[in-house]
């Protein structure tokens, strides 16, 4: 198998928000979701990081970024499968895992420095394991699309 070429085109936090109104609380929910957009004609790859601390009792978000960060796949057209162009890209998995764990990465650096300046600046989001964390939020996309988990 030969090496897939790819590299981080850009990085942008589209969103940030806080409500500094609210009292912190001793426990605080964190959220965080994320998704992958395919986009074959430029060969770029898009996963964006949405990530939420509410509060525990009235679920009233008071920090919210969303991050999206951009690679360019070399040569993406090869690994679109024959004759299911709708299925998207089939990179392999360690792939779609390094570019899951450094978008994660590019949210939790932009979520520190954006936060820095603010009452919850200590509010960081936590290491995470960039593989069980990709496999819990696209296993049913890879098993649909691709028959794999």
């Amino acid at each position: 198998m030969s090496q897939i070429q790819y590299a981080i085109k850009s990085v942008k936090e589209t969103e940030f928000f806080t409500d500094e109104s609210l009292e912190l609380e001793a426990q605080v929910d964190l959220n965080y979701n994320a998704s992958i957009q395919t986009k074959l004609e430029t060969e770029e790859v898009l996963v964006t990081i949405m990530v939420s601390y509410s509060s525990k009792t009235t679920r009233h978000d008071f920090l919210r970024s969303k991050v999206v960060s951009s690679f360019i796949i070399k040569d993406m057209k090869n690994y679109v499968p024959a004759g299911n162009s709708s299925a998207g890209i089939d990179l392999p998995d360690p792939l779609w895992v390094a570019m899951f764990g450094i978008s994660f990465s590019h949210a939790r650096a932009l979520l520190a420095k954006s936060a820095a300046a603010t009452k919850y600046a200590h509010m960081t989001l936590p290491l995470i394991d960039p593989e069980k964390e990709f496999k819990k939020l696209f296993a049913k996309e890879l098993e649909r699309n691709f028959g794999r988990n």
